[in-house]
This record gives structure tokens, C-alpha cells and sequence, in this order.
């Protein structure tokens, strides 16, 4: 169902209902399909430009996991994942680490329960990114996007000027229309278990 609310608060809302409802090997299958995808998706873009850092995120809260992509692919692409730098600042940095989150001690857990590259890691600029896969609690077809409110990735993305953005989500957090703020940063694709969507600015 494609629902157009009218307040972030709301969308929030509903979108976590929805994920809350889901069941454990629901999150799995769609996040292996989602990652099918990713990865076609993946190997048509290196035909244009060359992939060779790819920034994931810790899925949390049954987000759809990009784990099973960087799995088959471990030895294929350098992985960044991001850490907060400053709550006070908002500041999100992108650090190197290896293996897959919690498997290998390059990983701790923030305060907020989320896996994330341990201090001893090396950190990026946001230059020497190549793909960003971006969480997010709603997308639109105009590459549109709404997080959780604190906007970590809306002050990073700006800087990551050679990097594509790819939205990342289950389908029904696809809307017609969103209420985003003019801090909001769009991204470029959105993957989901049953699409590939080039945006249409």
C-alpha cells in the first residue's frame, strides 16, 4: 500500500509498526532479495565507473539488512560503515573495518545499541567513497528521503560529492510524497526487495 502522509512523525510511526510486524525470517528473505538486486544493480554501475568502497549501515529495529551483499562480496570491495562522531554536531564520519559487523573485534556498540567500527579502524573522507547504501524511513521516486530526524546523513551526504546515494528500504516505504525540509538530502537510487528505482528529478 503506498500511503502519503503528511507529518514525519507520522510516517515514522506507521513505518515502524510496519517493521515491528515482520517476522525475523521475513527480514531475512526480503533482505536477500533487496540484495540480489543491490548486486546487479552493483556490476551494471562498474560497466560506468569503478566501485571500489562501498559504505553499509548496521541495520537495527528490522531495517532491511545489507549484510548478506557485503557477505558474498567480502573480499571484493572495501566496506565503510559509520560512527558517530558528535551527537552535539550531528556529526556522522565513515570508518574502514573488517569483517562483518559484530564478527571481529575492529566493532563496538554505541550507546544507542548500534554496531559500529571501533575507534582503531580507519576513517574515510567522504571523498574517497564510492556508493553510499543510505538507511532511511521513507523514500520517494524523486529520490526524496526522511530518516529518524537527527540528520547525520543529511550533513554527510553533501560532502561525499563521488559517491552514489542508494536508498535502501522495504517497498512500502516508498511514498508518492514526502515532508521533507530543504536540509533533506536526496539520493540517487532506491533498492528494494522487488525494485530498482532511478530517480527522476
Amino acid at each position: 500500500m503506498n500511503l502519503s502522509l503528511k507529518d514525519a512523525p507520522s510516517i515514522r510511526k506507521w513505518v515502524k509498526e510496519k517493521r515491528d510486524c515482520l517476522e525475523d525470517r521475513e527480514v531475512d528473505e526480503l533482505s536477500r532479495t533487496a540484495c540480489l538486486r543491490l548486486e546487479s544493480w552493483v556490476f551494471a554501475q562498474s560497466l560506468k565507473k569503478k566501485i571500489k568502497t562501498i559504505a553499509l549501515f548496521s541495520a537495527i529495529q528490522n531495517e532491511l539488512s545489507p549484510y548478506p551483499f557485503q557477505k558474498k562480496f567480502l573480499e571484493s570491495y572495501d566496506y565503510a560503515y559509520p560512527r558517530i562522531g558528535s551527537w552535539q554536531k550531528k556529526e556522522l564520519q565513515m570508518y574502514i573495518v573488517d569483517g562483518l559487523p559484530g564478527e571481529t573485534q575492529n566493532w563496538s556498540c554505541s550507546k544507542q545499541g548500534i554496531l559500529e567500527p571501533s575507534e582503531k579502524c580507519h576513517r574515510l573522507s567522504p571523498g574517497v567513497l564510492d556508493m553510499i547504501v543510505v538507511p532511511g524511513v521513507g523514500f520517494t521516486k524523486k529520490g526524496e528521503r526522511i530518516g529518524m530526524g537527527a540528520g547525520f546523513y543529511d550533513r554527510y551526504l553533501p560532502h561525499a560529492t563521488h559517491a552514489l546515494k542508494v536508498g535502501f528500504c522495504y517497498d512500502f516505504q516508498i511514498f508518492d510524497e514526502l515532508p521533507v525540509k530543504e536540509h533533506d538530502h536526496e539520493v540517487d537510487w532506491i533498492i528494494t526487495p522487488k525494485q530498482v528505482i532511478e530517480v527522476s528529478n
